[in-house]
């Protein structure tokens, strides 16, 4: 049996318009309910950032062509008990066609056959890529379900100076490690006490953890070892997701640089859209 972990999707809309949006959208919250139905699937969540922040967006690179993956403005966790269930054929089986109404007998009422030049797949709108990390530390990604609560998912990724191959598991570790208590730390130190938090610290699997046809993430962008920390307000009155930015740049500014010495730190931050598990 492998590990428990999650499977990261960054998804981006290949024509951003509030059609699409729309249509993804809906499309998601059908897709995870299939998700759920597997054995080994046990959370699925959306979060986004707001359209405002440039920081994060549906391109790979800015208007200057500057080279470099930037932050998805949606992303996507399943939560895995273990990791092999994407690499099994229930998986595969999971239907990716974008009508996943008609498919399901939820449809409009338009006859099959009137509609057989339309099977489009979610990849026709969505252009997305994957990654696979196994859970090393931490109770894992709490499902949030009352439509009151907020949440806003920290998502810190670690690369190490020197290539994995030559960079021990045991310094990775440790640095990783100390990133996720000072986060944690920094965060449950700032939040008022009504505010919940849960934290988890990943490895990237591996390429031979990908599923088969799943274009690879830039493992620079989401990193050889992630942190995460989801921070919830149950009853939506105090959460705010622009402090939460304010407070992980300076902590990634002032603590996390020191912490890796010469490697890669970066982190992002977005707001819980569809929680389910």
């Amino acid at each position: 049996m492998a590990p428990p972990g999650v499977l990261l999707v960054h998804p981006r809309l290949l024509t951003p318009t509030p059609t699409t949006a729309s249509t993804f959208l809906h499309w998601t919250k059908l897709h995870f309910r299939d998700m759920l139905r597997l054995q080994g699937v046990t959370g699925a969540m959306r979060f986004r950032a707001p359209d405002t922040d440039t920081g994060y967006s549906h391109a790979l690179e800015d208007d200057t062509g500057e080279s470099g993956e930037k932050l998805p403005l949606y992303l996507y966790m399943c939560v895995l008990s273990d990791l092999g269930v994407v690499r099994e054929a229930p998986y595969y089986g999971v239907s990716r066609r974008l009508d996943l109404d008609e498919e399901n007998g939820e449809g409009d009422g338009v006859k099959k056959e009137e509609r057989e030049e339309d099977k489009k797949m979610v990849f026709d709108i969505v252009d997305a890529k994957f990654a696979v990390y196994e859970k090393l530390v931490g109770r894992g990604m709490i499902p949030v379900v009352e439509k009151k609560t907020k949440s806003v998912l920290i998502c810190v990724s670690i690369t190490p100076s020197s290539p994995s191959s030559t960079h021990t598991d045991t310094d990775a570790a440790f640095v990783s490690q100390s990133l996720h208590d000072s986060l944690l730390d920094t965060v449950k130190k700032a939040v008022p006490p009504a505010l919940t938090t849960h934290s988890c610290m990943y490895r990237w699997a591996g390429e031979a953890a990908q599923p088969d046809m799943h274009p690879l993430i830039d493992i620079g962008v989401s990193g050889e070892w992630m942190v995460t920390v989801l921070v919830v307000d149950e009853e939506g009155e105090t959460l705010m997701r622009e402090h939460v930015c304010i407070l992980v740049e300076g902590w990634v500014s002032d603590v996390a640089m020191g912490i890796v010495g010469g490697g890669k730190v970066g982190a992002g931050v977005w707001e819980g859209e569809v929680i389910m598990g």
